[in-house]
């Protein structure tokens, strides 16, 4: 569990805390963590389910500008700059040879980090996913569970406040926000601007009471604690359908301008050039 406010802040100021310095996320989503296994597995899965003419659009594209296919119609195509004609045929034996030919394994690793960069996106819980389980199910446990310091809210149960009307106004103050530089966003604590607080801050504390300021801010620890645990233990079980949701496409192209090709590039032409030198 993530450790609430520290003890130098007024608990009831803004404050936020990033979801990814949780261990509740990062063991299950960061790198290293339980996804990348099981990203893997489905990663193999994809690439032995991949049909012929996805694997040779896949072959194509990687090496796209080395070198043009063969055509009936050779005015229409020209060799590329690595001066080899690839018939269709070469470009099916090599995806047959992916799997077995050690020296394609650049090019089948490629493919692969490909395969399971898109299962770990897929597997990853999205803004809608984290903001439900933030604000409806944590909230609705939370609200369920929690047992109010009556002596803390006594001026507001005083003035007709429910302590069911005084936890429901005071976690308005919980939220899931992502900014836009954040890759995940961070769970948000505002009870300064919820009304029970404001209320209850307004009016104050006499010598006489025996409670005080400090008893609040225990009291708002607590419930930051208690929508921690029940978010951490909610993460720890949290499954998406990754299935309905993988990419296979999108991510593909962005990882041939942004990756590193040139390796498995390589080494699809050097099998192609030591094929063409068997059938001379």
């Amino acid at each position: 569990m993530a450790d609430p406010v520290g003890s130098g802040s007024i608990v009831w100021e803004r404050h936020r805390t990033n979801i990814v310095e949780m261990s509740s996320w990062s063991d299950r989503f960061e790198p290293g963590g339980a996804v990348d296994e099981r990203a893997d597995d489905l990663a193999w899965e994809t690439w032995k389910g991949m049909d012929r003419d996805d694997c040779a659009e896949k072959v194509y594209q990687l090496v796209e500008g080395e070198f043009k296919p063969y055509s009936r119609s050779p005015k229409d195509w020209s060799p590329g700059g690595s001066g080899i004609t690839v018939h269709e045929e070469d470009i099916h034996a090599i995806c047959a040879a992916l799997q077995e030919d050690e020296s394609l394994r650049p090019a089948m690793d490629f493919i692969l980090s490909y395969l399971t960069d898109a299962w770990e996106v897929a597997m990853r819980p999205n803004d809608v996913d984290l903001e439900y389980m933030a604000e409806v199910e944590v909230l609705s446990s939370v609200l369920q569970d929690y047992d109010l310091d009556d002596e803390v809210w006594d001026p507001l149960l005083a003035d007709g406040w429910s302590r069911e009307d005084i936890l429901k106004g005071v976690l308005e103050g919980f939220r899931y926000e992502r900014k836009p530089s954040e890759w995940v966003g961070s769970l948000v604590f505002d009870w300064g601007a919820t009304e029970p607080v404001k209320r209850r801050l307004a009016i104050g504390w006499t010598k006489e009471d025996r409670d005080h300021p400090g008893s609040m801010e225990i009291e708002l620890r607590e419930i930051e604690v208690a929508l921690l645990d029940e978010w951490d233990a909610r993460m720890a079980k949290l499954e998406v359908d990754a299935e309905d949701r993988v990419d296979l496409y999108s991510g593909w192209k962005r990882l041939l301008i942004d990756g590193e090709p040139g390796e498995a590039k390589e080494a699809i032409l050097r099998f192609v050039r030591q094929r063409h030198r068997e059938e001379a």
